[in-house]
């Protein structure tokens, strides 16, 4: 669960196992989250 403070987004994370998240997934929840990649 990731939540950020001022965004009333709360966003769960798939589990996928040992894979990696797919790159459109990821861009898709940091769209949602509100960050970019310089806060990651």
């Amino acid at each position: 669960m990731y939540i950020k403070e001022g965004n009333p987004a709360r966003i769960s994370v798939p589990i996928h196992g040992n894979n990696a998240l797919k790159m459109g997934l990821l861009k898709n929840l940091m769209k949602i989250a509100g960050i970019d990649e310089s806060e990651l």
